[in-house]
C-alpha cells in the first residue's frame, strides 16, 4: 500500500486546463485532478493513442464531442469513459478526477485539426 500526497503532485496547464498529476507508483495506471474552464483543446481534437481514461466529474458539467459529431452531456457525479483512439474535445466548466490505464504520458497524446 502507498499513498500519494498532495505535496508529491506536479501541476501543469494554463487558465483553460489545469492538471494536477498524482504519482501512483505503478506503470499500469496514473491519476490526475483536472479543472476545465472552456473548450479544450481550443480548436481541433485530442486523441489518446495508448490509454483509456475514466473521468469522474466532481464539480460542474458540460459536454464532450467526438470527431464524428456525437456529443455527450455530463454533470457532477457522472463518469466519462474515453477509449483509445477516440478523437474528442471538451466544452465544459468542470472539475474531473481522471484515471488512465496504462499510465498516461504526453508522448501518446495527439492534437489534430479534424
Amino acid at each position: 500500500m502507498k499513498i500519494s500526497n498532495l505535496s508529491e503532485t506536479t501541476n501543469k496547464g494554463d487558465v483553460i486546463c489545469t492538471v494536477t498529476e498524482y504519482p501512483t507508483h505503478w506503470e499500469e495506471m496514473n491519476m490526475a485532478a483536472v479543472k476545465l474552464c472552456v473548450r479544450h483543446p481550443a480548436s481541433g481534437f485530442r486523441t489518446n493513442t495508448k490509454v483509456k481514461e475514466a473521468c469522474l466529474v466532481t464539480k460542474g458539467g458540460g459536454k464532450i464531442t467526438k470527431s464524428d459529431g456525437q456529443t455527450f452531456s455530463f454533470q457532477k457525479g457522472d463518469i466519462v469513459y474515453i477509449e483509445v483512439g477516440d478523437k474528442y474535445f471538451w466544452d465544459a466548466k468542470c472539475e474531473l478526477v481522471i484515471a488512465c490505464t496504462p499510465r498516461w504520458t504526453p508522448e501518446q497524446s495527439e492534437f489534430t485539426q479534424h
